[in-house]
């Protein structure tokens, strides 16, 4: 089984338990996998990847409730959705455990000049605010946040136009405070999106265009 499908499963096998619906994005599959045909909560579209990670809120204006955004690549701990829910009850606004804070002025760039970097891999003390944040480990209810698949403008930036909504929403993000083993990678350091787009000055453009 390719790399990339076992992990998927993986993923979902985590989650199926804790979620009342999972929609996955099979961004350049053929066919859904056989072995997720056997979650009865999960439902497979396969989708041409011109959206790539904003593929994950392919159907968020659908949601009525709690919306969690998620990667095929992060293993995510039983106890994620009950976690992340009080969280959300606790602050009515969109929670993540990834994300920066820029508040150097002017801003010089999207992965450089921020001056707090949060990591899901990471750990990090204690809550804190920040203006961008990671949409693979990120949460919200319907009620404190409207997003639509529409909000996203172009591929691999789906954290930016999150973030951009927020802002002109007025609605804040958290990164919430959590251990470096919380989370478990799968992947392999070279896939990320971070290592893919650093240097890419769309991005900054985008950030600045909502944060100056």
């Amino acid at each position: 089984m390719p790399a990339r499908k076992e992990n998927l499963i993986r993923v979902i096998e985590a989650l199926a338990g804790q979620a009342d619906r999972i929609i996955v994005a099979l961004n350049g599959y053929s066919e859904v996998p056989q072995e997720l045909q056997r979650f009865s909560n999960v439902e497979c579209v396969i989708t041409d990847n011109r959206l790539a990670d904003g593929y994950k809120f392919l159907k968020v204006g659908e949601c009525k409730g709690y919306y969690f955004g998620v990667d095929d690549d992060l293993l995510y701990p039983s106890t994620y959705v009950r976690d992340t829910i009080s969280a959300i009850d606790r602050y009515h606004c969109i929670v993540s455990y990834h994300g920066k804070r820029f508040d150097r002025k002017p801003i010089v760039g999207y992965h450089r000049g921020f001056s707090f970097n949060v990591r899901c891999l990471g750990s990090l003390a204690g809550d804190m605010e920040v203006h961008v944040g990671g949409s693979g480990v990120m949460a919200w209810h319907s009620d404190d946040f409207k997003f639509s698949i529409d909000d996203v403008g172009s591929p691999f930036m789906a954290d930016l136009w999150v973030s951009k909504r927020a802002h002109e929403q007025g609605v804040k993000i958290m990164a919430l405070a959590h251990k470096s083993d919380y989370f478990r990678y799968l992947g392999t350091p070279d896939t990320t999106i971070w290592v893919r787009r650093r240097g890419n000055p769309e991005e900054t453009t985008l950030l600045k265009s909502f944060l100056s």
